[in-house]
């Protein structure tokens, strides 16, 4: 299996070459944020698990899947013009079914079926491992229950087995999801849930298999990186957590995104 590049609005991402030509058809459009973009390169993955075939093009996939964000006004409003876009695509002929996933699927729910009856197939942020599911009722033209959610898990999910949209060397590594805190201003708690922690042994896990496929750098990403672990131990571990990714051959560069000051200790001030 050999891989080549493309750029698809701004993002590079890997093609596969696949000996069956045959196989059903899809592609992706990715908007939003790095945690965002974990979640859509979850879903390649899973679908090119299953024998799908990636499309560089939006025309003339069988279907394509918009990972919407929907966290502030001009986000939401570039999904919705995005989301208008493939749907002028099915109309005209040159596109299958729609998909749409992703953080407004999750917050707006079913009145997107309201706004856009076209829509085949909705996609919760909390069932995006379901997409193959969604993917073969989209192929079979099945057009009753067209919406999927799912509750947020105790649990986070697991990022792995993901087909990458970033460059060879670098990755983006989802360690928590979710936000504990209600702030007037953010969507975050009621899109994405409660604040949960992966266990240091998955992330860990994860990043191995990162660096195995090539990733030399890698960027950490959560709501609030510095509140990783409250959850778990009752207390940040952040400090604890990378010195552990620092020890994982291959791995040169480590990058945090997202920390915000309240659990920024002399532990994590001594490990950066």
């Amino acid at each position: 299996m050999s891989l080549r590049f493309f750029r698809f609005r701004g993002t590079r991402i890997p093609l596969t070459d696949f000996e069956n030509a045959n196989a059903p058809c899809f592609s992706v459009v990715a908007l939003g944020c790095p945690k965002n973009l974990v979640d859509a390169e979850r879903m390649l993955g899973r679908l090119e698990g299953e024998g799908f075939r990636f499309s560089p093009r939006v025309e003339g996939a069988d279907f394509v899947v918009v990972n919407t964000c929907g966290f502030i006004q001009a986000a939401r409003e570039e999904s919705r013009r995005v989301i208008e876009e493939m749907l002028a695509l099915k109309r005209s002929g040159t596109l299958g079914g729609v998909v749409v996933a992703g953080c407004l699927a999750e917050r707006d729910r079913e009145r997107l079926l309201e706004m856009y009856p076209e829509v085949d197939q909705i996609l919760g942020v909390f069932a995006r491992d379901d997409i193959v599911h969604i993917a073969r009722r989209v192929m079979r033209g099945l057009e009753e229950q067209r919406s999927l959610f799912r509750p947020a898990p105790a649990r986070a999910l697991e990022d792995s087995h993901r087909l990458r949209v970033t460059p060879r060397h670098l990755a983006y590594l989802k360690i928590s999801e979710g936000c504990d805190r209600l702030c007037t201003f953010c969507a975050i708690p009621l899109i994405r849930g409660k604040h949960v922690s992966k266990p240091i042994e998955q992330v860990v896990a994860e990043a191995r298999e990162l660096a195995a496929d090539g990733v030399r750098e890698l960027i950490l990403v959560a709501q609030d990186l510095t509140y990783y672990g409250l959850d778990l131990e009752g207390r940040p571990m952040l400090a604890e957590l990378l010195p552990q990714l620092a020890e994982i051959d291959g791995i040169d560069w480590i990058r945090l995104m997202y920390l915000y000051p309240m659990y920024i200790d002399d532990a994590l001030i001594d490990v950066l």
